[in-house]
């Protein structure tokens, strides 16, 4: 059986040996993948679009139009009076709750022009999102997924029932792809206690 490294919130790992959890500490569900929509130097144009896609974490796919002056809808976004502004203006609209992206990304005002949008759900599954503009000045022209998001050790809350305390399996990996099941375990006192699988 190959060795891993003891996830930060177990005193240690040992093949066949229940091991106590340490009080105190979380279990971290990784890190969420980001991506941009920037719009450069000459600023956005009337019937310019983005499209957002997040069908991949169970979201719509929405394609938001550029226009001049207060946008008709949630679908509008105003042209700002520099690349800035029409930035922060699109990543409103992209979290407007009328468009039913708000539960799956966030959006705000990156680096200069840029609308940085972030999923809301951690782990490789945001990376599914994907981003593209079209016009003369915004990027990317072409479906572009977004990046970084990284699998932790899954979260699990405890679960108590009376005198009995459990916690459901929990699947850690470590910095090169491992993964380690820990077995479930029912006690009647103390603290929770897996197994390595």
């Amino acid at each position: 059986m190959a060795r891993h490294p003891a996830p930060p919130f177990y005193r240690s790992i040992r093949p066949g040996k229940s091991q106590q959890l340490v009080s105190g500490n979380s279990f971290s569900a990784g890190s969420a993948a980001s991506g941009s929509v920037v719009i450069g130097v000459g600023n956005a144009a009337a019937l310019d679009t983005v499209d957002v896609n997040a069908t991949a974490v169970g979201g719509p796919a929405v394609t938001f139009t550029f226009v001049v002056g207060a946008p008709a809808n949630s679908l509008e976004v105003e042209i700002g009076g520099d690349p800035d502004a029409s930035a922060t203006n699109l990543a409103a609209q992209i979290v407007n709750p009328l468009n039913g992206l708000d539960s799956y990304v966030s959006a705000a005002l990156g680096a200069t022009g840029e609308a940085l949008v972030t999923s809301l759900q951690a782990g490789l599954i945001g990376n599914g999102i994907t981003l593209q503009a079209t016009g003369a000045t915004l990027t990317p022209v072409a479906a572009t997924a977004l990046t970084g998001g990284v699998e932790g050790p899954a979260s699990a809350a405890l679960v108590t029932s009376g005198a009995n305390t459990s916690v459901p399996p929990l699947v850690y990996t470590n910095g090169i792809g491992e993964r380690t099941l820990y077995k479930q375990r029912l006690f009647k006192t103390g603290a929770p206690k897996l197994t390595l699988e």
